[in-house]
């Protein structure tokens, strides 16, 4: 029986005591949801952490709750204006938790595509962007639950090790979380692909899934991008990753409505990879009740104004 860190000791040495025990004995020794259990069982059962987090934040019957998205800011290649809007617009309308909707970090300097060999090593971009991930966290009030979302340039690191530094696979100190210090700054990661490779849903608000974009092959259209990502993932969704402020909806035979939204960016629209682009800043709110409804608003940030 393995045993990892990522589990709660208690829950943990019950494991080892009754290795069959249920989930649904779990839950009702240890008050967890479904899917915390499911995540613990998986993990006992596999020795290995699945990057996952629950929100803590539940709004009361009658009531909502706030979501402010930062997508795809790229630290250290992070436009500093529109960040300082995003993060202002959500400070006036006040959220309960924040999401980092995937690419909060570059990692430029491990990239697979040719890059600029002026530009500084990682070592170097790591450590210019921690102060910046702490100054984002700082931003917002002590009680905001913070949600960091993989994305694909979180990945970058991973294939890094997967590929010429595979030796190092593995370990834990080598992982995005450790390296940024994610975890210690107040953010807690979530890996969609992980969970889908473990038969889980991806991390979602109420009705609506939270995705980076990466998670589904779906290409890089152009023309309109929601529309192309629900006919490849038919589900109501918000997603980053092709920094364009976009909304698809689809109403279905069951009368059901269902909403894909693509999202700007907060990031530099002038990358040398791509100087000319269709990119736009943006930030993202969702509020959702207790019945898991939601109301999404998403954002253009244009001449510093949030629109």
């Amino acid at each position: 029986m393995k045993v990892v860190n990522e589990v709660p000791q208690e829950i943990a040495q019950i494991y080892m005591d009754y290795p069959n025990i249920g989930r649904d004995t779990l839950i009702k020794e240890f008050g967890l949801s479904y899917h915390e259990a499911r995540i613990y069982a998986w993990v006992m059962k596999h020795g290995k952490k699945v990057y996952h987090h629950d929100l803590k934040t539940k709004p009361e019957s009658g009531n909502t709750k706030k979501v402010g998205i930062l997508p795809d800011i790229h630290f250290p290649y992070h436009d500093e204006r529109a960040l300082d809007v995003a993060i202002n617009y959500l400070l006036k309308v006040g959220v309960d938790v924040v999401v980092v909707l995937g690419d909060g970090v570059d990692c430029y300097a491990i990239s697979f595509w040719k890059t600029d060999p002026t530009k500084p090593i990682f070592a170097k971009e790591v450590e210019q962007t921690i102060p910046l991930i702490k100054a984002l966290s700082d931003a917002f009030p002590e009680n905001t639950e913070k949600v960091w979302l993989e994305g694909n340039h979180e990945l970058r690191l991973r294939n890094e090790l997967w590929g010429g530094s595979k030796k190092l696979a593995g370990l834990h100190s080598l992982t995005i979380t450790e390296v940024y210090k994610l975890k210690e700054i107040g953010f807690n990661y979530v890996s969609n692909i992980e969970l889908m490779q473990n038969e889980m849903q991806p991390f979602r608000v109420g009705k609506v899934y939270l995705l980076h974009g990466h998670e589904i092959n779906s290409g890089w259209t152009t023309i309109n991008i929601a529309r192309n990502f629900y006919l490849k993932n038919p589900n109501t969704q918000i997603l980053g990753h092709f920094h364009r402020t976009q909304e698809h909806t689809q109403k279905k035979l069951d009368l059901q409505i269902d909403g894909s939204w693509s999202m700007g960016c907060l990031c530099n629209l002038t990358p040398d990879y791509r100087p000319a682009n269709q990119w736009n800043h943006g930030v993202g709110l969702v509020e959702w009740d207790s019945d898991g409804y939601f109301s999404f608003q998403n954002k253009k940030i244009i001449d510093g104004r949030v629109l």
